[in-house]
Parts: structure tokens; sequence; C-alpha cells
């Protein structure tokens, strides 16, 4: 009796540990695929990205993509500070050099492709409105939204133009700051603000707002967005290939669609 009770446990030990060895290769099979890649990105790219997707996943990938959009500045500090993310979409190069130099991220797993520029927007239909960005003293326009200047590569950007045209003190206290390009978006289309400073791509995906001018060439800082594989990744393979795509001549033209800029194209 006690030596089938043995035989018995022995045959369940060896059931298990298949079974527990056939789950673990299950689910490093899983990793490798890439299951629930993490991606941290500005929000000025939500809507492109929700097209890139598509398209990504329409070439039969098996990959689910989590998206975590928000300002650049602040996204980078959630890195900082340990957030589980595989790839990081900055709209600025400040924030993966700021990565690199933490030895979040090695400079060899990122790229910096795309461009954009910079445009004044007004609400629709308003009597009263800027035509340039000197123009914004005016005491009729009472307030500005542009992103925070410290944690949004928008907001430092318009800072910057706004500084440029000579007029930052002058306007500085009518500033409505906000977390993001989406929210100055946002604030803009439902006539909290009088104007506004957003990436062009913001402006043409809004049918509720009207664009005043663009920033010349040299008002400000070049706008390139940097992406980045994360260090700590545990899907680094998913993360290569999504950006690998991220790179390709067929989201060069999604990009292009949308109003951004692939640099180094004539």
């Amino acid at each position: 009796m006690g030596k089938k009770f043995a035989m018995l446990l022995l045959l369940v030990s060896v059931v298990f540990a298949g079974s527990s060895c056939s789950s673990n290769v299950s689910n490093k099979q899983a990793s490798e695929k890439g299951a629930g890649l993490t991606v941290s990105a500005a929000s000025s790219l939500q809507k492109v990205l929700a097209e890139l997707e598509q398209k990504y996943k329409a070439s039969d990938k098996n990959t689910k993509i989590r998206f975590n959009f928000g300002g650049s500045g602040s996204l980078k500090s959630q890195i900082s500070n340990g957030a589980p993310v595989d790839l990081f979409l900055s709209a600025s190069s400040d924030e993966i050099e700021h990565l690199i130099d933490e030895g979040q991220i090695r400079r060899k797993d990122t790229e910096a492709f795309i461009g954009n520029s910079l445009v004044l927007i007004m609400p629709q239909g308003r009597s009263v409105y800027p035509d340039s960005f000197k123009s914004l003293i005016k005491p009729e326009i009472k307030k500005i939204s542009i992103g925070v200047p410290e944690t949004v590569p928008a907001g430092t950007y318009a800072k910057e133009t706004l500084q440029s045209a000579g007029i930052w003190n002058e306007v500085e206290g009518k500033m409505v700051f906000a977390k993001d390009v989406r929210q100055v978006l946002t604030y803009v289309e439902t006539g909290n603000v009088d104007a506004g400073i957003v990436y062009r791509t913001d402006a043409l995906s809004s049918e509720n707002i009207s664009l005043v001018t663009e920033a010349e060439n040299g008002m400000h800082s070049e706008i390139v967005y940097q992406f980045g594989i994360i260090n700590r990744s545990k899907n680094k393979e998913a993360a290569r290939d999504f950006l690998s795509f991220l790179t390709s001549k067929e989201a060069a033209r999604v990009f292009e669609k949308n109003g951004y800029t692939i640099r180094g194209k004539k």
C-alpha cells in the first residue's frame, strides 16, 4: 500500500512538473511575441498613433499595445521613477537625452526622424482675434494657453517663440498653462481662452479652431520627436519591431499626411 502511494505521488509530481514547464515555455513565448507592449507617447501623437496602430495590426501582428499619453516631461519623470514602460515616444530630444544620461536608454536604441511646426490658433467665430504673435499683447486678448514650459515641449517652444517676438514679459500674466498640448487645443476649441499655441498637427486635427499664423524658422528650437526603447523592457523584441515599423516608409506616409515632417527629406 505504501509503495503504491509513493508511486502515485511520483506520477503526480512528474505531471505537475511537465505542466509547469509547459506553462513557463508558453509564458516565455508570449513575452517574446510582445504581449502587453507599453508605449508612453507625447499627447501630440495621439491621433496619428491611432491610425498607425491599426496599420501595424493589419500586418498580422500579435502584439498588444497599451498607450500612455501625456506631456513628454511628465512621461520622462515616470520612466525615471521606474514606470513599467517598453518604448518612449517623446516630442523632444531633451527627455530622451536625459534618460540616456540616467542609463535608462541606450543611444543605439533611439530614433529621431519626424518633426513638426508651431502655430498660433484661436476659437472659431471670434470678433476679437490676434493676427500675429506680437498682436497677443492687445488688451482684448485676455487669456492665452500654452503647455507648461517645464514639462511640455510644445510649451517650451511656445515660450521661446514669444521671447523671440519680444513679448513674453508682456503676455506672461495672460498665460493659462496646460498639462499637455491636447489640453491647450481643448481650451481654444471650447472658447475658454482667446488664443493658444500648439503644433501644426494638432491644429489640423480640429475643425473648431482657426489657424492664425505659423512660427518662423529660428523663433524656437528645432522640433524633433525622438523615440527610445527602455533598457529594463521585458519586451525588447516587440519594442524594436514596433519602432522599426514607425520608421518605415509606410509609417512616414501616414506621418506626412497628418502634417508631420520627415527629417532629412527634401
